[in-house]
């Protein structure tokens, strides 16, 4: 089958293979608008990994593997010392909360009001800083949930990796928990991987974190 020309008008043929085209590049943009809106649409504080995200950008990746690879490397390469999970129990607006962190960049997702600084805040004081320093209160006491006589922070560090802490004592984790009370003094427990306590003093805990 001929295409016929009349005069400078384009074929039949290649308005068709335009239009077809044009009708696949919106309906690409509009995929990708989709998965936009469904990234906004997750509940308050919900996890999820980047393995999610990359499946679903799949269609819009390049040099998937040599990206997979590199990663892979890097992580390898990660030393000790990265938060890897934080707990919470009476802390702020958080009755009871967990949450898993990688070797790399983390975000926290969630609406208003959720709870994102809150976590922030307790690594802050997890770790040690008082609460003046956060901006969230002029005592501890004040970072207790409402209606509740103490809160807890638990933050797991790993120590498996090149410039581990005593790792013979410690093991590959190493856990930090720290109490506020009400009615008493803020207390230390500087634990190893399988939860016993090593030291409560607060300088051993930041001699372990320098």
């Amino acid at each position: 089958m001929t295409s016929t020309v009349v005069g400078n008008k384009r074929p039949i043929e290649q308005v068709d293979d335009e239009l077809l085209s044009l009708t696949a590049q919106q309906e690409n943009e509009q995929q990708q608008q989709q998965r936009k809106r469904r990234r906004h649409q997750f509940a308050p504080m919900t996890q999820f990994s980047n393995n999610t995200l990359d499946e679903e950008d799949s269609g819009i990746r390049s040099n998937s593997e040599t990206t997979v690879a590199d990663n892979d490397a890097f992580l390898e390469e990660s030393p000790s010392g990265y938060i890897k999970k934080v707990i919470l129990r009476n802390f702020m607006c958080h009755e009871h909360f967990e949450l898993e962190l990688g070797s790399r960049l983390n975000f926290i997702v969630g609406n208003n009001g959720s709870g994102k600084s809150a976590i922030l805040t307790a690594i802050t004081i997890g770790l040690g800083a008082k609460a003046s320093e956060t901006n969230r209160g002029l005592s501890l006491k004040d970072l207790i949930r409402e209606g509740c006589y103490s809160a807890k922070i638990t933050l797991h560090l790993d120590n498996s990796k090149y410039g581990a802490y005593q790792q013979g004592t410690f093991g590959n984790e190493i856990i930090v928990e720290r109490t506020i009370k009400r009615d008493g003094p803020a207390s230390f427990s500087l634990k190893s991987e399988n939860g016993k306590e090593i030291s409560s003093k607060k300088k051993d805990i930041q001699t372990g974190l320098s």
